[in-house]
């Protein structure tokens, strides 16, 4: 009896050999037993890889890391940041610019992290000072250390025993407590400032003469009143601590019968100065005015760096800010440190999140993030009473310590651990972060693996702890949050004995997620979601792949891989009616064979063909733009593949023109239980299959 199978897609691409008796499965009819440097297509084909360009570059990499660097669709680059603490400015002709002064060595790359604004690219790792690396107008790259303003801190200091005492630029504390490492930390005191007051006259001697008052400072609820009769006009100037010059606040002007002034103010920036000002009416007379104010006082914050280390219990310090509120601190326990230096380490990843710059993880706070003042990124200070647009510091409160190792900005903030998924939510969809509104709640315990989340769609990628699963996580309506779905179950075999160390994501032309394995291969996600595409396919280059980097490219996404220690450039496909065969060898020179083979044939109407005694004569595939290619059936008994012959050509091997239709071939190979049609292209020319459909011939009984 004779029957006919179709395979008119490939969309779950290679499929475990734990699913080869599955046919219940729909994924197994639009699976394959193998795909090797073929990519499925969106659309559900599948279409040979183009091979990749060597990029002219100078010493070997050696050590090397590559880094996108976007400024725009049209403006990008690869940053190579090699091991001599240089970064190579790539594009897809090779390096443009060789930048010295990187902070960061051999030792450092593995662990690198980093986030962009337009120009500035962050960079973090848990051993160095978070630095910036910015490109200034004429082509100008410098490295520079992150300017932080005030804070981040640590906890508050919570033992009443433990006091620290400040005399002008010497800390103390009453304890063995300062290393040398804590050079460079913050430190911040709550002080608590007096409340003053005085008084003073002014005085015009006619029209237009000017009188100022000496400057005096307000904190706290705080007057200014006037006594007595007075001609003239009055001005309150004031200076806030950052400032450099007076603004003027608010003019009184005398008339008859309203001659006394009353100013109330609450202010909480201590430092704040102000200055009155009388000019004189035109009377002739002399203009006197007499003026009371009074300062409330309150509670504000003293910050200082830790300048030098002098020992356990002595270190010197300058102080931050324009205006220091005293330089004399009594012993006191109201302290806390800052939570980045030498000896709490710095953070090991960061992201934008609702107009704030969000850090975290460090080697001492493995699970606390910090997130800057609202707009204000190299900011983390707070305010006394606080605001909402104070820095806010929050730590995962999870049963183990488990360290953050990704970040995701959707509509909350996604935080991906070594135990566990969260999200960070502020009240209502609509709402922002404050320090008195942020909840954080855990979406799954699957555990994240030390590599940066990727962004696809509306889902977010990230690798399950070990590096052998991959999971999309995204909003669900129907339980109001979180869940994240694994997307290389039904691949699981590509992980076997290895796995993920890097990852990119190519949007353009293909959707794939290039992921990076520990042996060197590559495998390549085509990631469609919203049509049901998720297709894994082996990639085999000229050598070890160690890295991989994508940029926008002028049409479609340029792929930079570190392969042993050269940088190479992943072709643009080419399916015109020319085509060059360097466009499909590796690194222009080595050639690599591509390899579909279909699973198992599963059934008819009389019931499954697994097991069965068949055999395949022949079969109709359907291609595009297509060269050329061998096809065989694979049996126990045979692995013969023959030279497919097009409609259109007489000789099988010397095709140059692609062609687009249906390709009839008797296919070799004997009758078997097991037969699987294998199609395969080792010449450099363009593959791309869209269908195969097969005549089957099985034996009447059960046999």
């Amino acid at each position: 009896m004779k029957i006919y199978d179709s395979k008119p897609s490939f969309a779950k691409g290679e499929l475990s050999p734990l699913l080869a008796a599955r046919e219940d499965l729909a994924a197994y009819m639009i699976g394959a037993k193998e795909l090797t440097n073929f990519i499925v297509l969106p659309q559900g084909g599948i279409i040979n890889r183009p091979g990749t360009t060597l990029l002219e570059q100078g010493a070997s990499l050696n050590d090397a890391r590559l880094v996108p660097f976007v400024y725009s669709e049209n403006d990008s680059y690869c940053l190579v940041f090699r091991g001599d603490y240089t970064v190579d400015v790539c594009d897809q002709s090779g390096v443009k610019k060789n930048v010295t002064g990187s902070p960061y060595g051999p030792s450092h790359l593995s662990n690198l992290r980093w986030l962009q604004s337009a120009d500035v690219l962050y960079l973090f790792h848990h051993g160095v000072k978070p630095y910036t690396l910015k490109r200034y107008p004429g082509d100008n790259w410098q490295f520079e250390a992150v300017p932080f303003k005030s804070g981040p801190y640590l906890d508050i200091n919570s033992d009443k025993d433990k006091k620290m005492s400040l005399l002008f630029s010497v800390l103390t504390s009453d304890w063995d407590y300062f290393t040398s490492g804590m050079v460079g930390a913050f430190v911040r005191f709550e002080f608590k400032v007096k409340a003053s007051a005085g008084d003073f006259v002014l005085e015009s001697t006619g029209e237009d003469d000017v009188a100022w008052s000496e400057e005096f400072k307000l904190f706290g609820a705080s007057t200014i009143q006037s006594n007595g009769l007075w001609s003239g006009k009055v001005e309150i100037w004031r200076k806030l601590p950052d400032e450099t010059d007076f603004t003027h606040l608010k003019t009184y002007q005398s008339v008859e019968n309203n001659f006394n002034i009353g100013y109330n103010v609450n202010e909480d920036e201590y430092g704040t100065t102000y200055k009155l000002k009388l000019t004189g009416d035109d009377s002739g007379a002399k203009d006197v005015i007499s003026v009371t104010w009074s300062s409330g006082g309150g509670l504000t914050l003293v910050e200082v760096r830790i300048a030098s280390y002098v020992d356990e219990r002595h270190v010197t310090v300058t102080y931050l800010g324009d205006s220091v509120v005293t330089r004399v601190i009594n012993w006191t326990d109201d302290w806390t440190i800052g939570a980045f230096c030498p000896a709490f380490g710095y953070p090991a990843l960061g992201i934008f999140h609702q107009e704030r710059l969000i850090l975290a993880n460090t080697p001492n706070d493995p699970q606390t993030l910090w997130m800057s003042k609202s707009a204000s990124w190299h900011d983390f200070g707070v305010t006394i009473p606080a605001e909402d647009t104070d820095a806010i510091t929050v730590t995962l409160a999870a049963k183990e310590v488990n360290e953050i190792r990704g970040l995701a900005s959707r509509s909350d903030l996604l935080i991906f651990t070594s135990g566990a998924e969260w999200a960070a939510k502020a009240g209502s969809k609509s709402d922002v972060f404050t320090p008195s509104s942020i909840t954080l709640t855990p979406s799954g315990y699957r555990g994240s693996a030390n590599i940066a989340p990727l962004d696809v769609g509306t889902s977010t990628l990230f690798m399950q702890k070990h590096g052998k699963v991959v999971r999309g996580m995204g909003y669900q309506l129907d339980i109001d949050g979180y869940s994240a779905s694994e997307l290389s179950i039904l691949s699981e075999h590509l992980f076997e004995g290895k796995k993920a160390v890097r990852w990119a994501y190519q949007q353009e032309p293909w959707s794939v997620v290039w992921i990076v394995l520990d042996d060197g291969q590559v495998l390549a996600l085509t990631l469609q979601q919203e049509h049901q595409v998720t297709a894994w396919a082996r990639q085999i280059f000229s050598g070890s792949v160690r890295d991989v980097c994508a940029i926008p490219g002028e049409t479609q996404d340029d792929l930079f891989m570190l392969v042993g220690t050269k940088l190479v450039l992943l072709n643009r496909r080419v399916d015109s009616t020319g085509f060059s065969s360097s466009t499909y060898k590796d690194e222009g020179t080595y050639t690599f064979t591509s390899a579909f083979e279909s699973l198992e044939l599963v059934q008819n109407a009389n019931g499954s063909l697994q097991g069965r005694h068949k055999h395949v004569p022949g079969a109709c595939v359907r291609v595009f733009r297509t060269c050329g290619f061998k096809i065989g059936v694979m049996t126990e008994n045979s692995s013969i593949l023959d030279q497919a012959t097009f409609p259109d050509q007489l000789s099988p091997a010397n095709k140059t023109t692609p062609y687009t239709g249906d390709v009839v071939v008797r296919t070799p190979g004997g009758a078997a239980r097991s037969c699987r049609l294998r199609i395969e292209n080792n010449a450099p020319q363009p593959v791309t299959v869209l269908g195969v459909f097969q005549e089957v011939g099985i034996n009447g009984g059960q046999g």
